[in-house]
């Protein structure tokens, strides 16, 4: 159990990092550094990978839970934005960052944590 409460912990401090890269990567795309912010936009997929992997332990034991829907679309959104960045569309890349990709974001953050957090508890 201990083994699990840290892996829960690492995936909760994961999750925040993964939405401190996107704010920062927000920033970058709003000052037009497109091509320089494009290595984060892969650690930021790669974060989520690796959260995804951790978390699949967890979801038989989470309950009523939005966690896979959300990181499949989540995993979605990350893909669009490598097409964008691919056709070099700062404007788009901006759009979809703010409206589409960091709400979604937080929508699963919250979604792990509150399921992470009562798994924990449990």
């Amino acid at each position: 159990m201990a083994d699990s409460v840290e892996i829960v912990n690492d995936i909760l401090e994961l999750t925040d990092t993964v939405i401190e890269a996107l704010d920062h990567l927000n920033k970058r795309l709003l000052e037009g550094h497109l091509e320089e912010s494009r290595y984060l936009l892969e650690d930021v997929k790669d974060a989520i990978a690796s959260i995804q992997n951790a978390a699949e332990l967890f979801i038989p034991h989470l309950g009523d839970n939005q966690v896979i829907s959300l990181t499949e679309e989540f995993n979605e959104k990350m893909e669009e934005m490598t097409a964008t960045y691919e056709m070099k569309q700062l404007e788009k890349a901006k759009v979809d960052m703010q409206w589409i990709v960091m709400p979604l974001a937080a929508k699963w953050r919250e979604e792990l944590s509150r399921c992470l957090v009562a798994f924990r508890i449990s």
